[in-house]
């Protein structure tokens, strides 16, 4: 008898598990979709919104291209108001010569880091002179400024 009585939680324990599993997978089975289901079209307004960015991408010059949607944007919009001098922090990603130093500098800007070995410079310059520094051949993209991220460990950590 007390055989019987040691496989009972065994039993049990396995019945258990076995309903859940099955549970498991009903419910992973049954769960609707969040994604629409394959040939329901986008809303026509999604779409044009859609051709729109691609037609404007499109019309972008070899020198846009490189630069980052936001900084284009932000150049358009501010343009009638501020004539485009709001200076912004840009990372570019270019080969690191004196003449793409000095041209930064040129444009009116200040380099604040360069570090060849990554091809990466960071600088402030007016928000126009962004697209004239992104004709360079030397210039692979220029976007904003990554900003610095800190973490402060507690003991809790």
């Amino acid at each position: 008898m007390g055989d019987a009585e040691d496989r009972r939680p065994r039993l049990l324990s396995c019945e258990v598990l076995g309903a859940a599993a099955v549970l498991l997978f009903v419910g992973s089975v049954c769960v609707p979709s969040a994604q629409p289901p394959p040939g329901d079209p986008l809303p026509a307004t999604t779409a044009r919104q859609i051709e729109a960015l691609l037609a404007r991408k499109a019309q972008r010059t070899p020198a846009q291209r490189k630069v980052s949607s936001q900084l284009l944007d932000a150049w358009r919009a501010g343009r009638d108001q501020l004539g485009g001098t709001e200076l912004v922090t840009v990372d570019i990603r270019a080969e690191v010569t004196p003449a793409v130093l000095e041209r930064i500098q040129t444009l009116g800007g200040t380099v604040l880091n360069s570090v060849p070995k990554y091809r990466a410079i960071r600088a402030r310059l007016p928000l126009a002179a962004v697209e004239p520094l992104a004709t360079l051949d030397a210039v692979q993209s220029i976007r904003p400024a990554d900003r610095a991220q800190t973490r402060s460990l507690s003991p809790a950590d």
